[in-house]
C-alpha cells in the first residue's frame, strides 16, 4: 500500500535497527521486515517511537529500552556514520547493494546482483 505520509524522516526506526544490530543481531532481520510492514502495509507511522517501540514489541523485543538505547549519543554517532557512509558509496535510493565495488540500485537488479554474487562479473 502506498502510503499516506510518503516520504517520511526514517531516522526513528533506523535508529532502532542500529540498536537491535548493537544489542541483538538475530532480531535485526525480523525487526525491519516488522517495520516495513508496519508502513507499507499497515499504514503506520514509524516515525513516531510509540511505533516502533510497538512494532518491537510485537515480534518480542522490550520495545521501551530498544528507544531508550536509540536515543544514545553512541547510536546517533553509529547512524551519523552510517549515513556518511552511505553518502560516499554513491547510494541515493534503496534497496542499494555495493558488492566488490559494483553497485546494484532498485529492486529490479535484484536478480543482477544475485547474478553477480554466484557467478561473478558480467
Amino acid at each position: 500500500n502506498w502510503p499516506k505520509k510518503f516520504p517520511i524522516n526514517a531516522t526513528t526506526a533506523s535508529r532502532a535497527i542500529l540498536q537491535v544490530l548493537n544489542t541483538q543481531p538475530e532480531k535485526a532481520g525480523e525487526l525491519t521486515r516488522a517495520l516495513y510492514k508496519a508502513y507499507f502495509v499497515d499504514g503506520q507511522d514509524i516515525t513516531e517511537d510509540s511505533t516502533v517501540q510497538a512494532v518491537a514489541d510485537s515480534i518480542g523485543l522490550d520495545g521501551a529500552a530498544l528507544i531508550t538505547g536509540a536515543q544514545t549519543d553512541a547510536v546517533k554517532e553509529q547512524m551519523k556514520n552510517a549515513v556518511q557512509e552511505s553518502i560516499d558509496a554513491g547510494m541515493f535510493g534503496a534497496p542499494y547493494f555495493v558488492v566488490d565495488g559494483e553497485a546494484f540500485w532498485g529492486q529490479d537488479r535484484m536478480e543482477q546482483l544475485r547474478r553477480w554474487v554466484v557467478q561473478g562479473p558480467f
